[in-house]
């Protein structure tokens, strides 16, 4: 089954010189996504502050790929993150299932400082996109960091990927926060104003679609891993 991550390490390497991958599309993202890190490192701000995101939520994902010793953090290599493939069958049961009251203590706890990431099958969670006619979007992907924001203690930021229906084009991508009351908020700053892509805005798309993609995409990424480090037990 091609993943998400799948197609976006492809599409990296498509762009970057392959003697620095030597053919290995998880080589070509963990290159891309050093590059990032050392410019940032050497003052360079990043494109955007979904780009900074993005960057640091992708990198414990390709740090066995990266050349030398590898992705350090503090001096550590980062915990191994978690990766969750989601069957059409669980990923169509969460999709309809209501919130349910489990706090996010409880899978923060099982999770320890994992970052996250979450493939949602083609077609699971559907969305009128807004933009014209039959824009219908779908859920692709979800990646998440219980160490984001840095000094947030029980908070969670999250990044949602949507693509065309049935396809790997990107829609858009929007971050939120996973708050420890069992909100969820945007994520962003005072200057650079929340993360997310112009086209989930409108003239792109219906002025609700960024509230109902927070919502909807924070709401699963909970039911997905209470599933998983609880009711998926005792299924």
């Amino acid at each position: 089954m091609l993943t998400w991550l799948d197609h976006c390490c492809r599409q990296v390497a498509k762009i970057i010189d392959e003697k620095h991958h030597g053919g290995d599309p998880r080589r070509a993202l963990a290159y891309h996504v050093g590059q990032e890190i050392l410019a940032f490192q050497n003052g360079v701000a990043p494109a955007d502050i979904l780009a900074e995101v993005q960057t640091a939520l992708l990198a414990t994902f390709v740090a066995d790929f990266m050349p030398g010793n590898g992705l350090l953090l503090n001096g550590k290599k980062p915990v191994r993150p978690l990766g969750l493939l989601l069957t059409r069958e669980t990923a169509n049961l969460l999709s309809a299932a209501t919130p349910i009251n489990i706090p996010d203590a409880l899978w923060r706890a099982e999770l320890g400082q994992r970052a996250i990431y979450v493939n949602v099958p083609h077609g699971a969670i559907l969305m009128d996109g807004g933009g014209g006619a039959n824009d219908i979007i779908e859920l692709r992907a979800i990646l998440a960091a219980p160490f984001l924001p840095p000094g947030d203690l029980g908070q969670t930021v999250f990044l949602a990927q949507m693509t065309k229906r049935a396809s790997e084009q990107g829609r858009g991508r929007l971050c939120g926060v996973l708050l420890p009351d069992g909100g969820i908020s945007r994520f962003g700053g005072e200057t650079s104003g929340p993360a997310v892509d112009w086209t989930m805005k409108p003239p792109f798309a219906h002025s609700m679609l960024e509230r109902a993609v927070l919502g909807r995409a924070g709401t699963f990424l909970r039911l997905v891993l209470a599933y998983h480090f609880f009711l998926g037990r005792q299924s």
